[in-house]
């Protein structure tokens, strides 16, 4: 049992992290959008969310799901924008950029 200790140890102490992973994991697999709550909860970067979601639309044929995954997205990214305002120097990230150019061109 000392490894079943070790392992719930493991995920006490690194909660965050792990949330993250999965998350991620979910993005790039099914196009998953992680809800306002998850993002502020634990903190997950909505640049990397959105390049997770860019690579899975890259993988993906069915344009209408895509689209209906990026409204979501979407309306995330509003959402934590309201909740956690930017500085107004700051640009986007050239992985954000690309992430953006690419949605752009798959959307229409």
């Amino acid at each position: 049992m000392p490894n079943k200790e070790n392992v719930r140890t493991y995920y006490t102490r690194h909660k965050d992290l792990v949330v993250f992973r999965k998350v991620m994991r979910r993005a790039r697999t099914t196009g998953s959008v992680p809800t306002l709550r998850t993002v502020c909860a634990y903190d997950i970067p909505v640049q990397a969310v959105l390049v997770a979601f860019a690579d899975w639309a890259a993988h993906t044929e069915n344009n209408e799901l895509i689209r209906r995954q990026k409204r979501k997205l979407d309306a995330l990214r509003v959402s934590v924008s309201a909740v956690r305002p930017l500085p107004r120097t700051s640009e986007p990230t050239p992985e954000e950029r690309r992430a953006l150019v690419y949605l752009r061109r798959i959307t229409g």
